[in-house]
């Protein structure tokens, strides 16, 4: 399964729905490309919108990427993967990769 992103409005973005048949996943790279910091949530949801954070409210300055390796691999039939995204001052542009 390979996936990849651009974001480049503040909000909620659903990167894998529920009941897509993604796949595997092996890894999250996620960079932070824009001017100014980014506030970033990743997270599993299920049907009922209970999530379940990967990172919460993480804090990442321009020109920064974090790898998401550990428990990134979720049931895609109960759950789908959506990230967050709050750009601190200018427009947000953030890289999602997924493997």
């Amino acid at each position: 399964m390979a996936f990849d992103k651009n974001i480049t409005t503040d909000g909620i973005v659903d990167l894998i729905p529920i009941g897509s048949s993604a796949g595997a996943i092996e890894s999250i790279y996620i960079a932070n490309a824009a001017n100014d910091s980014a506030l970033v949530s990743v997270y599993f949801e299920d049907a009922s919108a209970v999530k379940f954070h990967l990172i919460n409210k993480v804090v990442m300055p321009t020109s920064t990427a974090l790898l998401l390796t550990d428990n990134v691999t979720f049931s895609n039939t109960v759950f789908g993967l959506k990230i967050k995204v709050t750009a601190s001052s200018s427009t947000p542009v953030v890289d999602v990769l997924i493997r």
